[in-house]
């Protein structure tokens, strides 16, 4: 299964229909040709009141992703979720939206050290750590008339110590804070939608801490 963000609703690719019944609350399609699935993806992309779409397969799944993919210019970035010693977590606010520190894996880099990287670029602090992996997202957006498919590696992290944070403002980021985890929950409606259910997943894991 591949779950892709489109305008902020997901577009999910499944291999049969047994599959694409698990989300009955989203609307279903099946794909009878990869020829016709641009046409499919425009008609999604362009009214973006629907909840979701759900394209099922009967062949295999990775096949029809590939030719998903074909359609943009594929982009990798990798970013964290950082915590800190006082149970806070590092979020930025940038273009309407509270997200996390995130960016453009570069050339000889592996997804962890660029997630490092662009938490320390983004935010001003150093020293954070990885802890775990956390799902991966893809989303859509168009960037200068191009159709562009990111895939985002997403990392864990922890950091102890106390720098004052300093958000990039030459990356339109307006606001790097720390939130508890109430404060988490209640900008949860301003966070992406491809990014909540980590967040929340996490939370919990550490609600007990």
């Amino acid at each position: 299964m591949y779950k892709i963000f489109v305008n902020d609703n997901p577009l999910i690719i499944v291999n049969k229909l047994t599959d694409a019944n698990d989300f009955r609350h989203l609307e279903v399609c099946e794909v009878y040709s990869i020829d016709t699935l641009e046409s499919t993806y425009q008609q999604f992309a362009s009214r973006p009141g629907r909840p979701g779409l759900v394209l099922y397969y009967n062949g295999n799944t990775d096949t029809l992703f590939d030719a998903f993919k074909a359609l943009f210019l594929n982009l990798e970035a990798a970013g964290g979720l950082v915590k800190n010693i006082n149970n806070e977590w590092l979020f930025i606010y940038r273009f309407g939206h509270w997200d996390l520190p995130k960016g453009n894996i570069e050339e000889n880099e592996t997804p962890a050290q660029a997630a490092l990287r662009e938490v320390t670029e983004e935010t001003g602090i150093s020293g954070q750590y990885i802890t775990n992996e956390l799902p991966h997202t893809y989303h859509t957006y168009l960037f200068k008339n191009h159709k562009v498919l990111k895939h985002t590696y997403w990392y864990s992290m922890f950091y102890q110590g106390n720098e004052f944070l300093k958000p990039q403002t030459d990356e339109n980021i307006e606001r790097a804070v720390w939130l508890g985890k109430t404060a988490v929950e209640n900008i949860m409606p301003e966070v992406y939608a491809s990014l909540r259910p980590t967040i929340t997943d996490v939370l919990k894991l550490n609600s007990g801490r």
